[in-house]
């Protein structure tokens, strides 16, 4: 024990003598955390107290993640211009006493090399030079994994789905955001982000071999100095400050909004929809919508995610499931109920003639069947199957060209079926 004593006392002179510079005897711990947690990473700023030295010194940072990328961690203080010279993992003896018992065998982080992970308990060591002499809020950044997040709703129609004479009704929403922690690293005092898109991305943040790029990262407002960060669509604020355990999951709830203005309507798509000869018709999917407004009692951009639907059947109170779209600020706010027996729906081309200057002539019918016992409201997207420049001649329906897509809006009465015809002029190449 003696022995052991000796050997780490000489390891902390001797690593003095090459950080050049005094070593804190205590490791230091985040007074608060901001997180922005992506699919398949997690931003991390933690706010240190530190009391810096005139000179090189070296702090001892805890609270890190062992899943940390050092390559991309970056120290700064908003007033104060410190030089980083090394930043590195180090690992304690639990064995030795007092002083010695921090005594780090350190393990440099090369970005040509892979080095062994030090044996637990594992911080970070940093070596920095400050000019002044002060007690100074240290900001420490990085990008670690181990974090997850997913978003989850419920809903609750008023009154009868199945019965509603107009397509207006009222709904109640409640949601939450569930983050998992798997990093081994819990976070106190953590102000909350969730990020991504309904498709996760790969190492959105994440310029090889391993800096994080703040100019192009859409997280970069978090720590900008001036002006307020302008927060992207994807970029879900949680309101309030919260725990998070370590190996553990934190459910946070979102919103709990009563008697939203609702409305319904049925889509059509042709990317769903085939073109056919009449057949047994394709199921239209149900969709749910509402302004994503304050007036509302909502307001604040929303998380993609399964919603859990509770509504009044015929004779029955049922549950199904849908899934909720993206929705930022002012966007609207669509709940896919799935697709609905009653609706049915298929494409036909009538006929393809040979038109005058080069062109033909194509006439298309979309067919609407409605056996449910009100009208109903249908969205119509239909992209022509066509790479050659087109345009429409005729249309049984008014419409808006988006790209290369015919939006059209109708109504279908009960128990009706509705036909739509539409003509396209299409320009053949010149060879």
């Amino acid at each position: 024990m003696k022995r052991t004593f000796q050997h780490s006392v000489c390891c902390v002179v001797l690593l003095s003598a090459c950080w050049g510079g005094p070593i804190r005897a205590e490791a230091l711990l985040p007074m608060e955390s901001t997180l922005v947690v992506g699919r398949e990473w997690t931003a991390v700023r933690a706010l240190y107290r530190v009391p810096l030295l005139i000179g090189k010194q070296q702090l001892i940072l805890d609270g890190i993640p062992v899943d940390a990328d050092l390559g991309s961690l970056l120290v700064r203080d908003q007033r104060v211009s410190l030089q980083i010279q090394r930043i590195e993992w180090t690992a304690y003896a639990e064995s030795v006493p007092s002083l010695t018992e921090k005594a780090p065998a350190s393990f440099i982080l090369n970005r040509e090399a892979v080095y062994p992970m030090p044996a637990a308990p594992k911080r970070v060591a940093i070596l920095l030079e400050s000019p002044v002499r002060a007690e100074r809020t240290l900001e420490v950044i990085y990008l670690t994994r181990g974090l997850t997040w997913s978003a989850g709703y419920q809903l609750r129609a008023r009154g009868d789905l199945r019965r509603t004479e107009d397509e207006r009704f009222s709904v109640d929403l409640s949601g939450f955001v569930e983050i998992g922690n798997a990093s081994g690293q819990p976070f106190a005092q953590a102000r909350l982000y969730v990020t991504g898109a309904e498709a996760p991305k790969s190492n959105p943040v994440l310029n090889d071999p391993g800096f994080l790029a703040l100019s192009d990262s859409p997280l970069a407002d978090l720590w900008k100095e001036n002006g307020l960060p302008e927060i992207p669509e994807s970029l879900y604020p949680i309101q309030g400050i919260h725990d998070l355990p370590a190996d553990g999951r934190l459910s946070i709830p979102i919103l709990d909004v009563l008697r939203i203005p609702a409305e319904r309507h049925y889509v059509m798509d042709s990317s769903v929809v085939p073109l056919a000869a009449k057949g047994a018709g394709t199921p239209l999917h149900e969709v749910l919508y509402f302004g994503n407004t304050r007036r509302n009692g909502l307001g604040h951009p929303l998380p993609a995610g399964p919603v859990l639907v509770h509504r009044a059947g015929a004779l029955q109170y049922r549950m199904t499931t849908a899934r909720m779209s993206h929705a930022g600020l002012h966007d609207t706010v669509r709940i896919d109920m799935g697709p609905d027996a009653e609706v049915l729906g298929y494409r036909s081309r009538v006929d393809r003639t040979e038109g005058a200057l080069k062109t033909f002539v194509e006439r298309y019918a979309i067919h609407l069947v409605n056996n449910k016992e009100q009208n109903i409201q249908v969205i119509i997207r239909e992209s022509p199957q066509t790479v050659l420049e087109w345009s429409v001649s005729r249309s049984g329906e008014s419409y808006t060209r988006r790209g290369s897509t015919l939006e059209m809006r109708t109504t279908v009465a009960a128990r009706r079926e509705k036909v739509i015809e539409y003509t396209l002029h299409i320009k053949q190449p010149a060879f």
